[in-house]
């Protein structure tokens, strides 16, 4: 099972463990710091900014591929229609998940491109 809201995880003896981070800060605790040990607090800063740099350069970067590259593929995958609109007509249906096919890439592609990682193609 994977706890609030995260997709990551790993099991533990009992537990599952849904963040990156306690897992990491429990294995620590198990095995010992490891190559961690010889890095100064400082180091250590750097090391958690730049992980943290990382998994937020990843996680944009899956944004924009999955609501900008292929939107229509997460909408019919995730069943948006089905979900959030069977209540309406076919008509408003449809030109409500039009409204997410035109507005949904534009806004991440935008925010992909002011936070400077939009620069490439998708094969790039």
């Amino acid at each position: 099972k994977k706890g609030k809201g995260e997709t990551e995880g790993s099991e533990g003896e009992e537990e599952m463990i849904p963040d990156s981070n306690v897992i990491l800060a429990r294995l620590r605790s198990e095995f010992g710091e490891g190559t961690d040990a010889k890095l100064t607090p400082a180091q250590r800063a750097v090391a958690h900014a730049f992980t943290r740099t990382l998994e937020e350069h990843t996680t944009q970067i899956g944004f924009y591929y999955r609501y900008s590259l292929h939107v229509e593929e997460f909408i019919d995958k995730m069943e948006i229609r089905e979900r959030l609109y069977s209540q309406m007509s076919k008509e408003e249906r449809e030109k409500k998940i039009q409204g997410w096919v035109k507005s949904m890439p534009e806004y991440i592609s935008n925010k992909i491109k002011y936070r400077g990682l939009g620069k490439h193609t998708e094969e790039e």
